[in-house]
């Protein structure tokens, strides 16, 4: 990709620098600060988790916009193709970001942060561990004093459980191939994109078991086999050896029953709550769902299933209070938003319906007639 110098400037753009960062933004000076703030506390996470010296004299620069609409509106007077999520351009060594939630905002920053310092540190490093360490820190804490509790990734484990080892039943059996990790590890960029519903799952999961398997590796010795000035094809040939090593047999062995023997919180309930609902047995499936909740509260997909679950049963208020945590959580779902927005129909407020199916269709255009048809549903004001 060959970028324009950023001769788009945003309309009464607030600029705030801090020792590390430089965050420009068109919502207001306290914002800048506030988010400067955060990424200086992922820096010294950064640092402890990576087994380098920190970056000296650096300004790394992020960019969030109000709202997407503005991010859109600056890559087009770009004359680049707007990014779908949050993201690190090398090319011009920013993060681009708009504001969400606290919560999904500060995880995205952390994951294209990283990106950022880590390529400022290793310029081509292994894509399986570029994304892999970036969904690995996306999906961990990062408190006040700037130090990193490591999460578990929800969405992937469910990938890896129910679509490419088929170990739960689910609609995602037999819908993602698994990778040989010998494949994973030795595969270019454009490769590993080709299969990146799969590469990014077990990407993380290498990371994990890497760093937290019976014989944890990192960060010595595969971060230190990398050479900051080295190739992209180098690196990536110094990584798989350190992670394969002697025996890529029983490396890969180890992984795998590493990965299959996570199970999440709740996971068990949840299962069972979606065969009730398969059965229509909604108020015994609900009550499934609330155990699962009790054992994670910020599982979105627990909460989007309960509250589709009481909307079944017209229990519209408890329905909304679901669905409505469910999208803080994970801003981009789909089909939560479109369920919210039924809900609210039926509960009269219409701006906010309105609202909700507006995103379920703009989130996927094969929403967009059902989102019409209940649009319609709303009064002219």
């Amino acid at each position: 990709m060959t970028w324009l110098l950023p001769l788009v400037l945003l309309a009464q753009e607030h600029v705030h620098r801090s020792e590390h960062y430089e965050v420009h933004s068109d919502v207001d000076e306290a914002f800048c600060r506030k988010v400067a703030e955060r990424m200086e506390r992922a820096f010294k996470a950064y640092a402890s988790i990576l087994p380098y010296p920190p970056p000296e004299k650096t300004a790394f620069k992020v960019r969030v916009f109000s709202t997407k609409e503005k991010l859109d509106g600056y890559f087009r007077g770009l004359r680049q193709r707007p990014p779908p999520s949050y993201q690190y351009v090398h090319d011009v060594r920013e993060v681009f970001a708009w504001v969400l939630p606290e919560k999904p905002m500060a995880q995205r920053l952390h994951h294209e942060a990283f990106h950022q310092y880590f390529r400022h540190i290793v310029n081509d490093p292994p894509q399986w561990l570029n994304e892999g360490l970036a969904e690995y820190i996306e999906t961990g804490t990062i408190d006040e004093k700037a130090v990193f509790k490591p999460g578990m990734h929800r969405g992937f484990m469910r990938r890896w459980r129910e679509g490419i080892r088929s170990v739960d039943p689910g609609p995602y059996n037999g819908k993602y191939p698994l990778i040989p990790l010998a494949d994973l590890v030795n595969a270019p960029k454009e490769t590993w994109l080709k299969t990146e519903n799969s590469s990014y799952c077990e990407s993380w999961g290498l990371v994990h078991f890497l760093l937290h398997g019976p014989d944890a590796k990192l960060p010595a010795p595969v971060l230190k086999a990398l050479k900051p000035g080295g190739t992209r094809e180098e690196n990536l040939r110094l990584a798989a050896d350190a992670v394969l090593g002697g025996d890529a047999a029983a490396v890969e062995k180890a992984f795998f029953a590493h990965l299959d023997a996570i199970v999440l919180p709740g996971h068990a309930d949840f299962l069972a709550g979606m065969k009730l609902s398969e059965e229509q047995k909604f108020g015994e499936a609900a009550a499934s769902f609330t155990k699962a909740i009790e054992a994670d509260g910020e599982n979105e997909r627990y909460l989007y299933w309960r509250g589709a679950t009481l909307y079944s049963t017209s229990s519209f208020d408890r329905a909304e209070a679901d669905l409505s945590l469910a999208v803080e959580l994970f801003p981009e779902y789909t089909i939560a938003h479109l369920v919210l927005g039924k809900t609210r129909v039926y509960l009269k407020k219409w701006d906010l319906a309105r609202e909700s199916l507006d995103r379920a269709a703009r989130l996927d255009r094969n929403m967009k007639r059902e989102a019409d048809e209940w649009k319609a549903k709303i009064p002219e004001k």
